[in-house]
């Protein structure tokens, strides 16, 4: 709904331009950003914001939540991956393709945590990095029919989890849908924005969710507008 058009041209109406950066969940780079001011917000998980913003000592302010994430992070293997219980993924030999400080990698550390996956724990050598999630699917593609991939587990976030499992015949097998309440969605505002534009922030806010009211009463345009940004 961010990248809507109704939310740029309602934000535009009021004097506020939308500029939104898609950094692939690159969420050191961004935190950078947000701390210098180059970003004036940022929207993430409220664990992340957490875990990875206390090396920049928490440069911003939350001042909503968005949305729970119930599946539009995922695992996916191919089909001949063996798994009929989530304790199967507690294999040293398991390989997971991911991007680093991302929603994939917060799914997996809370996957591994939850159920004392003890091969995982203590060390990284199962992570093969990519670069966004695209470039998880690009490497799953590339992946398909190498028979030495079968134990690569590939850590997606929609589209690309639903195209994988429509053009890649792969299969979903964990994903945020197992940890309600854990994986919510916030907007976090750079600190020296809100000291200085706070019925600015308002606006934005308010238009957020006037504009989440406006596409739930118009489906059929809420699914062009989906299909326009994916």
């Amino acid at each position: 709904f961010i990248r809507s058009t109704e939310m740029r041209k309602r934000l535009a109406r009021k004097g506020i331009m939308l500029d939104f950066k898609d950094d692939g969940g690159a969420y050191a780079d961004r935190f950078k950003k947000l701390n210098d001011s180059e970003y004036d917000f940022i929207v993430l998980p409220i664990s992340s914001y957490m875990e990875h913003g206390s090396r920049y000592n928490y440069p911003g302010v939350i001042t909503g939540a968005i949305s729970e994430s119930r599946g539009a992070d995922a695992l996916l293997a191919f089909r001949d991956f063996p798994f009929a219980k989530i304790n199967d993924l507690n294999d040293s030999e398991i390989n997971i393709v991911l991007t680093p400080d991302s929603p994939s990698e917060d799914l997996i550390n809370l996957t591994i945590t939850n159920f004392d996956l003890d091969e995982l724990q203590g060390n990284q050598q199962w992570m093969i990095e990519a670069n966004g999630s695209e470039g998880v699917y690009k490497q799953a593609k590339s992946d398909q029919n190498n028979p030495a991939k079968l134990k690569h587990i590939y850590s997606m976030w929609e589209p690309d989890i639903s195209n994988a499992v429509e053009n890649l015949g792969m299969k979903k097998i964990w994903g945020s849908d197992n940890f309600r309440n854990y994986i919510i969605d916030v907007f976090v505002f750079n600190r020296k924005y809100v000291n200085s534009k706070e019925e600015e922030i308002r606006e934005i806010i308010r238009t957020y969710f006037e504009v989440v009211d406006y596409y739930m009463a118009r489906k059929e345009e809420m699914f062009d507008e989906l299909r326009s940004v994916t």
